[in-house]
């Protein structure tokens, strides 16, 4: 149920926006348009179910984990010296956030990750208006 439920509102959250990116071009009477208005119909329904839906499974699957936690800590480190106290090795959760970082310099120097909206070059000209 829970991937239906991410499907479902990842899918009907693309086809709404699909509606505003026609918009936004200004194509709603070309077949493109009718396939968004088309879109935007389906899409509506999957976003509006999907989206609560997910909204009490997240909730619901935080409470049991923090209810859980507690019961799945290992007590026998204490008897035996093995095992990780809190925040021992807190050092290794630094790697994934180092690499994101990397990551993310490197695709903005390549130009690849930017905040340049690329649809705007899809864009015909606004026709200009004639003063008499």
């Amino acid at each position: 149920g829970a991937m239906l439920a991410f499907k479902t509102t990842n899918a009907g959250s693309a086809w709404d926006n699909s509606k505003k990116l026609c918009k936004k071009l200004s194509i709603e009477s070309m077949k493109q348009g009718q396939a968004c208005v088309v879109g935007d119909v389906v899409g509506d329904p999957l976003k509006d179910t999907g989206g609560p839906c997910l909204n009490i499974f997240i909730k619901v699957m935080s409470v049991v984990s923090v209810t859980i936690a507690p019961f799945l800590k290992d007590d026998s480190s204490k008897l035996t010296g093995v095992g990780n106290e809190d925040w021992e090795n807190w050092y290794w959760g630094l790697i994934p956030l180092i690499i994101g970082l990397l990551l993310t310099i490197v695709l903005m120097v390549m130009r690849i990750l930017t905040w340049k909206d690329t649809v705007v070059k899809y864009q015909e000209p606004a026709p200009e208006e004639v003063s008499c």
